[in-house]
């Protein structure tokens, strides 16, 4: 059992030891802003935190001295070019089977939402889910990140969108979460690294349920089927 509880709170990160049987806390890091995720890199035992700042905008935090101090990373960023079929919060007036014209909205960061670590065997991987449905991964121990283009691209999402117009129907909703920045977008909030494979990674998205790759993010697939959403007229 660890000795040590890691919490991203609305206020702050909030770093917790058990001693002599009682749980003390520590110093507030990163006092005032809103922290969407916090982890412990079980590989080496940094800290991370993704900040959900204000003004400055989402941003990650990493402690390599057990908190004692932090280290604020670059931003991460979409590359230029990189779009998505435009959602819209639906009303209770509007038929949700209607067909709507198809509009298109560049990729700005909303939120880090999730993070997860490659396994022993990719001591520099890391994954960071967030708003609006990207997955980004770092190589280099979270020094510098790259969107997977193959799951921005994937046909579940119009495909290629890089290159022009959708080629295939999107199926990525949005999801309320998003309200809160203003938008209606699907958002990454789960990742799952395989211990026992480290390219076998699943993803759960909000709203489009779980997609796999089992070659290090190469490729993708839905893994829907037994999934059933039984509050809506259709599961």
């Amino acid at each position: 059992m660890s000795d040590t509880i890691l919490l991203g709170t609305r206020k702050g990160t909030l770093v917790l030891d058990r001693k002599h049987g009682r749980w003390t806390p520590r110093p507030i890091a990163h006092a005032g802003m809103s922290i969407s995720y916090a982890a412990r890199d079980p590989r080496d035992g940094t800290l991370w935190v993704a900040m959900d700042h204000a003004h400055w905008g989402p941003k990650l935090s990493r402690s390599k001295d057990d908190g004692a101090s932090w280290e604020s990373l670059s931003q991460l960023a979409y590359p230029k070019g990189a779009r998505f079929v435009e959602q819209h919060m639906p009303t209770p007036d509007q038929d949700p089977t209607a067909e709507r014209p198809t509009s298109y909205k560049p990729a700005t960061l909303l939120k880090v939402w999730v993070m997860a670590f490659g396994g022993r065997d990719q001591p520099g991987t890391i994954h960071a889910g967030t708003l609006p449905g990207g997955l980004f991964t770092s190589r280099d121990g979270g020094d510098t990140w790259a969107l997977n283009r193959p799951l921005w691209n994937h046909d579940s999402r119009g495909g290629d969108l890089f290159a022009g117009e959708a080629t295939a129907r999107n199926q990525w909703g949005g999801t309320p979460a998003a309200a809160a920045y203003g938008e209606f977008v699907p958002g990454i909030h789960s990742i799952v690294v395989d211990p026992r494979d480290s390219d076998r990674v699943v993803v759960a998205v909000s709203c489009a349920g779980v997609v796999e790759t089992r070659d290090g993010g190469r490729t993708w697939s839905g893994r829907n089927r037994g999934m059933l959403n039984d509050y809506l007229p259709d599961p």
